[in-house]
């Protein structure tokens, strides 16, 4: 079927190292291809538009980009298409399409590069991801490549992931590693699970240390810090990066702000403590603290002791680096503070 390509990838590789997980990737290009067809043509093809938005990755992306940004519906999407297809000036471009005009021979680069090459590219995304997942993992999962939206990659649920070539661009390596990045919150789906409470005070802050983790690990995954090449996207995550491990203990001081009042704030709102510390918008400075973290634990222990961690109860993760930095007086952690630390022990 055009637009897609299924690849079949058991990584046998590492098979010395680790028990073999069994991962298929399969590629959809129809949302990125469509919408540049378009572009190209400069012609507004109703049927095709109607095609687009009813596609279940154009879907998925308007629920995601509407919780940041709430211009973003089925109508504004397609009026702000049809508008990019005539030439006329974007003045409300809440999904990006004025990127993607400017970029859109470069995203067509990569669309070639991954179709003449699929099971090279699926290889290094796969590869990047298996040391920090369960060796018994299996599962297949779809890439959506997308043309315009309000974010570079994300996951919903289930086992797609969407990456949008617009922050891409020519970045091959920067696409492998965004798409490790996406590929392992599909795993972390699988095999992390949130411990259930009655208490609402910790169940907030639960959450936030939930997803604390698995932003910090996926990043610990893709770990774009000490990667070299100067691709947009590698730039702009090796940037934030630098940026973030600058202020790492005003990071620290951030998270126990907001899960001192996650914890005793009933009236909080949960979703604005999300944007502040795992969205853009602050250059995800909680992404840094769960990856400091578990650099950490990596560091003393091993892949599958940290991977055993992430299987179980979320707060044994903080309690395990507490005794960590308790144990190891020597070391140069940075230690929560005392009232930080009787909340995590109130989980």
């Amino acid at each position: 079927m055009r637009g897609t390509v299924k690849v079949i990838i058991l990584a046998l590789w590492l098979s010395n190292l680790y028990a073999a997980p069994e991962i298929s990737i399969h590629f959809d290009f129809t949302p990125s291809e469509t919408v540049l067809d378009m572009l190209e043509s400069g012609n507004w093809d109703e049927q095709k538009a109607r095609e687009l938005i009813a596609h279940p990755a154009i879907i998925d992306q308007l629920k995601h980009n509407a919780q940041f940004d709430k211009r973003v519906t089925a109508d504004q999407y397609l009026n702000s298409l049809n508008q990019a297809v005539a030439g006329t000036p974007l003045a409300d471009d809440p999904v990006r399409f004025a990127a993607v005009i400017e970029n859109q021979a470069a995203i067509r680069a990569t669309i070639n590069t991954i179709k003449q090459a699929p099971d090279s590219a699926a290889g290094e995304v796969i590869k990047l991801i298996t040391p920090y997942i369960p060796e018994d993992l299996k599962f297949d999962a779809t890439i959506f490549l997308m043309a315009g939206s309000n974010s570079c990659g994300w996951v919903i649920e289930g086992t797609s992931f969407y990456v949008d070539l617009r922050c891409i661009k020519e970045d091959y390596l920067g696409l492998i590693y965004l798409s490790a990045h996406e590929l392992y919150h599909v795993a972390q789906g699988i095999f992390m699970r949130k411990t259930p409470t009655d208490n609402q005070s910790s169940e907030r802050v639960r959450s936030l240390l939930f997803d604390m983790t698995q932003e910090g690990a996926a990043s610990l995954v893709a770990d774009f810090g000490e990667l070299e090449g100067n691709g947009t996207y590698i730039t702009f995550n090796r940037n934030e990066y630098k940026t973030n491990m600058r202020r790492i203990k005003p990071n620290f001081a951030l998270f126990e702000a907001l899960i001192q009042q996650a914890f005793t704030d009933p009236g909080v709102d949960s979703q604005q403590l999300y944007l502040i510390g795992l969205s853009g918008y602050y250059d995800s400075p909680l992404y840094y603290v769960g990856y400091y973290m578990l650099k950490a634990l990596q560091t003393h222990t091993n892949n599958t002791a940290l991977v055993k961690l992430m299987s179980g109860d979320i707060k044994i993760i903080f309690t395990e680096y507490m005794s960590l930095y308790h144990q190891q007086n020597k070391l140069d952690l940075i230690r929560f503070n005392k009232t930080t630390e009787a909340i995590l022990d109130k989980l």
